[in-house]
């Protein structure tokens, strides 16, 4: 049901990196946020950056796999990363309005 398994393998290697760096900005970010609200919000950023990153990725993906049951739990996951998206955007104008000088 796969188009090319090197493809499909190669896609979710990629994918799970990025995935990786999500939470690690966010925390970061966190961290930085008291110290240094620029440089917390550019992690923010790229955090952001990366989720979106993960949505085209299983955009891709659903492409490569004619799989039923593999287009559901993608949309499911879309869907969560989609609003993980807005929390980051969300939380950085927090950030912005009570930690700003």
């Amino acid at each position: 049901k796969r188009k090319n398994d090197k493809d499909v393998l190669d896609e979710i290697g990629k994918l799970k990196e990025i995935s990786k760096q999500i939470p690690r900005l966010i925390v970061e970010a966190y961290g930085d946020k008291f110290t240094d609200l620029e440089l917390a919000g550019k992690k923010m950023e790229k955090s952001a950056y990366f989720t979106n990153m993960v949505v085209a990725k299983l955009d891709f993906l659903n492409a490569l796999i004619d799989d039923e049951k593999f287009r559901t739990d993608a949309s499911d996951i879309l869907k969560r990363y989609q609003r993980v998206k807005l929390r980051i955007i969300n939380l950085k104008r927090a950030w912005n309005r009570v930690f700003a000088k």
